[in-house]
């Protein structure tokens, strides 16, 4: 199992975003058997939930209102199940209106 060594820099961050890469995949191997403990359909499951807020994470991060991720050849399990498309829409954003630009 993977140890999370953080500097001091890391540690005194705001965001994981912020860390290098070597360290968010030893904080994820980490956290992964805890958030995917059980299997569930339940979509306030903790696995549904963390890929949710690192989506939301990344979208936050480009500041639009909308922001699509295209994954092509998703393999789940061992079998091929197509190609996808997540949109992602911010809706607390008020709409811009013609005399404002």
């Amino acid at each position: 199992m993977a140890e999370l060594v953080l500097t001091d820099e890391e540690k005194a961050s705001s965001s994981i975003f912020e860390w290098d890469d070597a360290s968010i995949g030893r904080a994820i191997k980490l956290m992964v058997p805890t958030i995917f403990k059980k299997e569930t359909k339940d979509y306030q499951s903790g696995g549904f939930m963390a890929a949710a807020v690192v989506l939301l994470a990344l979208a936050h991060e480009s500041n639009a209102e909308v922001t699509t991720f295209t994954i092509d050849g998703v393999t789940y399990g061992n079998k091929s199940i197509g190609d996808y498309e997540i949109r992602i829409r911010r809706l607390d954003i008020l709409p811009v209106k013609r005399k404002d630009i």
